[in-house]
């Protein structure tokens, strides 16, 4: 259904931390105990030409965190919810991914230059 893809996405002005309005998911939960070990290689079929990813452009680096252009995160949000794809970017020669599952335990909402940006921390990105 396309309503299930539709990010009505509000700011906790406290917690700085974003939440759903459609299905209430806090984006703020703890993702540590989910996080997988980084050190498992991604198999070369799903890094390359299969499916299994979506890239995302226009990432920067904000302290311990990479930002998402919020229309990129919106995007990739539709391309991977409920599925094994993972979103990936390459930053000065490396690929990072992470799944979208993963990615919605805990990001935060941030303005830069007057870009809105959804950042997730570093710690929960794989290097492919």
């Amino acid at each position: 259904m396309e309503a299930d893809f539709q990010f009505g996405l509000t700011l906790d002005k406290e917690t700085k931390k974003l939440r759903c309005g459609n299905c209430k998911t806090d984006f703020a939960v703890a993702a540590v105990t989910k996080k997988k070990s980084t050190t498992n290689a991604i198999p070369t079929e799903s890094r390359r030409g299969t499916g299994q990813t979506v890239s995302l452009k226009g990432i920067i680096s904000i302290e311990d965190s990479w930002a998402i252009p919020f229309e990129e995160f919106k995007r990739g949000g539709k391309a991977t919810a409920n599925t094994a794809k993972k979103l990936v970017f390459r930053r000065d020669g490396k690929m990072h991914a992470i799944t979208w599952s993963m990615l919605r335990n805990d990001v935060s909402q941030v303005i830069e230059d007057g870009t809105i940006y959804a950042t997730v921390p570093k710690r929960l990105w794989e290097r492919i």
